[in-house]
Formats: structure tokens, sequence, C-alpha cells
């Protein structure tokens, strides 16, 4: 078990068994993709980056809240994790500069978990024009879903759906 801070501006599932089911989906399917590098979009304070570091060689976990950021680079030393990069940035503007210094490395797979109110139109443009072969879309708002997965569409497969009660 890790242990964590979680400062007021941090958010954090308030339900610890269900986090740890919904982690447990989150880490099979990195397995599956068979990735080395992972980019967690609105990463928080690290929870899917954290559960999925030993899956892989490399995390950027990008988040726009700086206390956020903060809560995961401290809870990366106090559990050891090595491998995990606190980015405090909107997604947006990281996905931007990812384009401008050539992309994603290879053998990337994305994990996206936005807010409520979901992607940004550009953050979701700019992902999918990055081309990572593996998307894998976290959301608490099916109607936001609904909006936003015919965007991906046009350039993925989806594969699967699995539904998570967080209560």
């Amino acid at each position: 078990a890790l242990s964590s801070r979680i400062s007021p501006m941090s958010f954090s599932q308030t339900n610890p068994l269900a986090a740890e089911r919904l982690s447990g989906l989150i880490r099979q399917w990195v397995r599956r993709t068979g990735a080395e590098n992972l980019f967690d979009f609105y990463g928080g304070m690290g929870g899917i980056a954290f559960s999925c570091a030993d899956q892989v060689k490399n995390i950027w976990s990008v988040e726009e809240v700086a206390a956020a950021s903060e809560d995961g680079r401290h809870n990366a030393a106090e559990n050891g994790i090595e491998n995990v990069t606190f980015i405090t940035s909107r997604v947006k503007n990281f996905l931007k500069q990812q384009m401008e210094s050539g992309g994603m490395p290879p053998r990337s797979a994305v994990v996206l978990d936005p807010p409520r109110g979901g992607m940004t139109p550009k953050a979701a443009r700019r992902c999918i024009d990055s081309a990572p072969p593996h998307v894998l879309y976290v959301s608490c708002n099916p109607k936001v879903l609904a909006q936003e997965l015919p965007l991906f569409l046009d350039k993925y497969t989806l594969t699967g759906m699995q539904a998570v009660d967080m209560f």
C-alpha cells in the first residue's frame, strides 16, 4: 500500500475500494498494450500513474493544478517511485509542446482521465493528432464521453468499454 499526501486542492476518489478496482482495470489495459511509455493526462496527484509504475519504463503525469502535481512529486519520493515525472501544465499546452519537439516516444500509451466537463476541444484534437497507438479514456460523465468519443473514433477503433461503480 502506498502512503499519500492529499492537499485540499488535489483530487482523490472518495471510495478507495472502487478506486482500487478502477486502477486494476487500467493496469491490465496498460499490460495488454505492451507500452513502455505512459502519458497520464489529467493525472492529479498520480493515483493512476502510481498504480501503473511497475508496468512501464516511463510515465509522464500531466496536471494543471499545481498542488496536485506537488502532492504527486511528494508521494513519489515518499514511496520510492522513480519513473513518474509530474508536469504542471494544461494538457493542450503539453501536447502542443510534445508535437513541436518530435511527438511521443515510440511504444507510448495514453490514459485520459479528464474532469467531469471533459477535455477541451484543443486537448482532444492534439491528443488525436499526436497519434499514440493506444488510448484509454476514463470518464465520470457518460454524456460528455458520448460527445467526445466520436472525435476519437475517426482515428481509433473502440475495443471495449467497462463500467465501474465508484460509489
